[in-house]
């Protein structure tokens, strides 16, 4: 007899049991709780899921503490202001760069093409002008077919110093820059522009030759007084992509000077003697 009741108790009990966790499966399902975050969230990890008042407790933590991790994660972080670039600061200019980076982002083969033929052109008129002699458009037409075969090359050229010779010491850098951009450029730039000037003109190659003698060292001589702290200033504070913008402007007075020497050297050769001579 006690041995049947003894059965009957623990059949009871095991029943019960499967009802309980049958009960607790349903109270999971119902809630749209995963059973695995249960297990491994740490608020209901040691919780007393028999207790139906205990569980309802601890999934409301739950959800709490997981809306609290979600708050932070997407709360907004605090941005530091950024200081305008210098040409933001110009005042009545200010539009005109903006309008001029823009284009210069969007479309810059042509923005440098059209700028540099503005610049040569208008270097090429301040010379004349300030020279007192009488406008001589020919001479600004050759001007102008130099810029053409030139100016997306100094364009690429610019960008490629822009993005070499870049090292951990700042001063180094900026040396490097200068020095190489003063080796390469100023004396290739200065042969292409005064040999293409004479044969624009109808001279033999002796006279274009004599021309280049008389002109390239003092072309090279004022390039490394005028060039080398505009450069070292407009890599070491402006970035890359208004390098464009401040040389464009500064290229102004050069290509005034470099007419104003080719005229020199075409009109006075006996004043203007090789200096190797």
């Amino acid at each position: 007899m006690a041995s049947s009741m003894f059965r009957t108790a623990a059949r009871t009990a095991s029943n019960g049991k499967l009802a309980s966790s049958f009960s607790q499966a349903q109270r999971l399902q119902m809630l749209s709780i995963p059973s695995q975050r249960l297990f491994l969230n740490p608020a209901l990890r040691f919780a007393n899921v028999s207790s139906k008042s205990t569980f309802s407790t601890a999934v409301r933590r739950s959800q709490e503490l997981q809306k609290a991790i979600n708050s932070a994660a997407t709360a907004p972080t605090p941005i530091a202001a950024v200081r305008p670039a210098f040409w933001e600061r110009l005042g009545p200019l200010t539009q005109f760069f903006r309008w001029y980076s823009k284009s210069n982002t969007q479309r810059p083969y042509l923005t440098q093409f059209l700028s540099s033929l503005v610049i040569f052109c208008t270097g090429d008129l301040a010379a004349q002008y300030f020279g007192g002699e009488e406008y001589d458009y020919q001479r600004t037409l050759r001007v102008l077919a130099i810029s053409a075969g030139s100016s997306i090359i100094i364009f690429k050229w610019f960008l490629f110093i822009a993005r070499n010779f870049n090292y951990s010491n700042k001063i180094l850098t900026l040396i490097t820059k200068v020095g190489v951009n003063q080796i390469v450029y100023a004396p290739v730039f200065g042969t292409y522009y005064f040999t293409l000037q004479g044969f624009l003109s109808g001279d033999s190659s002796d006279k274009v030759w004599e021309r280049v003698k008389v002109a390239m060292p003092r072309s090279v001589i004022s390039s490394w007084m005028f060039w080398p702290p505009i450069t070292a200033t407009t890599f070491a504070l402006v970035p890359p992509m208004y390098h464009a913008v401040l040389l464009a402007c500064v290229t102004t007075g050069w290509q005034a000077y470099l007419s104003w020497l080719n005229r020199k050297s075409d009109d006075e050769p006996a004043q203007l003697k090789p200096i190797s001579s």
